[in-house]
C-alpha cells in the first residue's frame, strides 16, 4: 500500500516526544533520533521531530495492503494525543499534510 497522510502535530514538549518513543518501543520500533524511519512486521514509519520548533510529523510510508490508511492513521493519532494529554500539553490545530 502506498503512504498514507503525514500527520504533523505542534506543541510538542520534550515530555510529549519522550511519551512517543516508549509507545513506539513498546511496538518494537525503536527510536534513536529526531528524524528516521523504521519498519516492522509490514509496516514502515517515518517521523521527524524538532524540539526547537515544537512540532513533530509521524507518517505511515507504507503498510500490508489490507489495512487502510484509515485505521493506521487513527491509531497514530489516538496514541500522539494521549501524550500530549499526559504531558499537560495544550493542544494546537493538528495538520495533516
Amino acid at each position: 500500500m502506498g503512504a498514507c497522510t503525514k500527520l504533523s502535530y505542534s506543541n510538542v514538549t520534550p515530555a510529549a516526544w519522550n511519551c512517543v518513543v516508549k509507545f513506539a518501543a513498546s511496538h518494537g520500533v525503536h527510536v534513536k533520533s529526531d528524524k528516521g524511519k523504521a519498519s516492522k512486521d509490514g509496516f514502515t514509519v517515518a517521523w521527524d521531530y524538532n524540539p526547537t520548533a515544537k512540532t513533530a510529523s509521524v507518517q505511515c510510508v507504507s503498510s500490508p495492503f489490507f489495512v487502510p490508511c484509515s485505521v493506521i492513521d487513527n491509531y497514530i493519532n489516538s496514541h500522539a494525543h494521549d501524550c500530549l494529554k499526559a504531558s499537560d500539553v495544550v493542544m494546537e490545530s493538528m495538520i495533516a499534510d
